[in-house]
């Protein structure tokens, strides 16, 4: 369920390979209290999941441990308390340039199965898989919907979008979300809709049977 890697050294940043990439880049004051920051919301984020998986006996446990002066605070509410200060106090100087060196993240590839598994073997055969099946799905996306779908035998789901924006629109709305230190884009939530609406596949699916019919019932449970 986690995707970000725990910085060593650092228990309240965690990391994915784009945050990853600023680890050599001049970052400037407020570059770097911005990377600090998104590693401790990956760091918040992926302790919400943990929590959530843990036993209730284990909650129980973590919160009676909590220290006093937090005991007015949810646990992840402390947690991100912590993770606050800690990110305000910033590494600077040599302890920089240590959590500089800490933010790697590993691939996962196991060299020695590679040196001794079948990837040589079999890549021809897999290769030649995949550039066939490229060709067959490209065919069957030339093919107009109507050769596919009957008409009156299609449903046609899309996003609920009043109007979508346009070239200029798209290009304010990026750069409005990317003016902060690091220059990358960090939507609102407003602005995510924005997108999501604009980008949303429309699907179009054919009712041959009962089993293609979209129930729009209330969840049950059942």
């Amino acid at each position: 369920d986690v995707q970000a890697r725990p910085v060593t050294g650092y228990p309240y940043l965690r990391a994915n390979r784009f945050l990853a990439s600023f680890r050599n880049q001049p970052l400037g004051a407020a570059g770097w209290r911005q990377w600090l920051e998104l590693m401790r919301e990956q760091d918040l984020r992926a302790r919400r999941i943990e929590w959530g998986h843990l036993d209730t006996d284990w909650q129980v446990f973590v919160t009676r441990v909590k220290p006093d002066q937090l005991s007015n605070l949810g646990t992840m509410e402390a947690v991100s308390h912590c993770g606050e200060l800690l990110v305000e106090q910033g590494p600077a100087g040599p302890e920089a340039r240590k959590l500089r060196q800490a933010v790697l993240v590993e691939d996962n590839y196991q060299d020695w199965k590679r040196v001794f598994g079948l990837y040589t073997l079999t890549r021809h055969a897999a290769l030649r898989g995949i550039n066939e099946l490229a060709a067959f799905t490209h065919q069957q996306y030339r093919l107009p919907v109507d050769d596919l779908i009957p008409s009156g035998a299609r449903m046609v789901y899309g996003p609920q979008a009043d109007h979508y924006l346009n070239a200029g629109q798209l290009r304010s709305l990026m750069q409005e979300s990317s003016r902060n230190p690091l220059r990358i884009p960090l939507p609102t939530a407003q602005q995510a809709q924005q997108l999501f609406r604009n980008y949303a596949p429309i699907w179009i699916i054919g009712q041959t049977t009962d089993n293609d019919l979209m129930d729009h019932r209330p969840d049950n449970g059942q």
